[in-house]
C-alpha cells in the first residue's frame, strides 16, 4: 500500500513538473512574439498597438508578471508620441500608459521600471499641456523617478530620465543643469549605446549655451552603429538629435 502510494505521488509531481513547464513555454512564447513585434515597430507603427494586444494575451496567462504591463505602457507612449496628430487623443493614450504602469507597480512596487514609465507617461501629459508643474504633479513625478532610480541605479534608461527632468524642470522647482549633465554622463556610461542620453545631454549643454560640445554630442547619437533600441533611434533620438542639430547650427 505504502509503495503504491509512493508511486502515486511521483506520477502526480511528474504531471504537475510537466504541466507548469509547459505553461512556462507558452507564455514564454507569448513574451517572445510580442517583443519581436515591439522592437520592429520602426518597420510599421501599427506594430505598436499590434504588440499591445499580444503583451495583453500574455498578461491572461499570468497577470503576476509585471514586465507585460510596463512593456504596454512603453507601447502606449511609444504610439502616442508618433502617431496622433489630435492632443486629447495623445493625452488619453499617456493616461492609458499611466494605468498599466501603475498596475505594474501594484503587482511588484519593487519593479523599477513600473515608476519609470507610470513617471514617463505623466512627464509627456505635462509636456503636452506646455503649463508649469502643479505641485502636486511635480510631487508624483518625483516620487516615480527618484522610487525607479533607487531600485535600479545603473539602468542606463532611469538615469537618462531622471537627468532629463532635472534639465526641463525650472531651477526654482528643483532643475540644476550641473547635476542633470553628471546623471546623463553617467547614464551614457551606463550604456553608450542608449542614443536617447546623447540628445537629452545635446539639449542640456545647449541650455548652459555649450554649443559647440552640445553639437559633437548630438552629432554622436548619429554615429552609434548598434543602438541598444533601433527603432526608437530611428523614429526619435536621431530625429531629434538632426533637429538640435539644425538648430546649433542657425545660431
Amino acid at each position: 500500500m505504502h509503495r503504491i502510494q509512493t508511486v502515486r505521488r511521483i506520477c502526480f509531481l511528474t504531471i504537475f513538473l510537466f504541466t507548469i513547464t509547459l505553461f512556462a513555454d507558452e507564455y514564454n512564447e507569448i513574451i517572445k512574439e510580442a517583443d519581436k513585434i515591439f522592437f520592429s515597430y520602426h518597420e510599421d507603427l501599427s506594430r505598436l498597438i499590434k504588440s499591445v494586444e499580444i503583451y495583453k494575451k500574455a498578461i491572461e496567462k499570468n497577470p503576476k508578471d509585471p514586465y507585460p504591463m510596463i512593456m504596454i505602457s512603453r507601447a502606449l507612449l511609444t504610439y502616442a508620441d508618433l502617431v496622433p496628430e489630435d492632443e486629447k487623443e495623445r493625452e488619453r493614450i499617456y493616461e492609458e500608459g499611466m494605468k498599466w504602469a501603475e498596475r505594474a507597480i501594484k503587482v511588484d512596487e519593487k519593479y523599477a521600471m513600473g515608476h519609470f514609465w507610470f513617471f514617463a507617461n505623466l512627464a509627456r501629459i505635462q509636456q503636452l499641456k506646455g503649463t508649469l508643474y502643479s505641485l502636486a504633479t511635480l510631487s508624483t513625478l518625483k516620487k516615480h523617478i527618484k522610487r525607479a532610480y533607487e531600485l535600479k541605479p545603473d539602468d542606463a534608461m532611469i538615469l537618462d530620465g531622471l537627468g532629463a527632468f532635472y534639465c526641463e524642470l525650472p531651477s526654482f522647482l528643483g532643475g540644476d543643469l550641473k547635476k542633470s549633465e553628471e546623471i546623463l554622463r553617467r547614464a551614457i556610461e551606463a550604456d553608450p549605446n542608449y542614443t536617447l542620453s546623447y540628445y537629452d545631454l545635446a539639449v542640456n549643454l545647449y541650455k548652459q549655451k555649450r554649443d559647440e560640445e552640445a553639437l559633437k554630442t548630438a552629432e554622436m547619437a548619429l554615429s552609434i552603429t548598434n543602438p541598444t533600441y533601433y527603432a526608437d533611434w530611428f523614429t526619435w533620438d536621431r530625429i531629434k538629435a538632426l533637429e538640435i542639430i539644425e538648430k546649433i547650427k542657425k545660431k
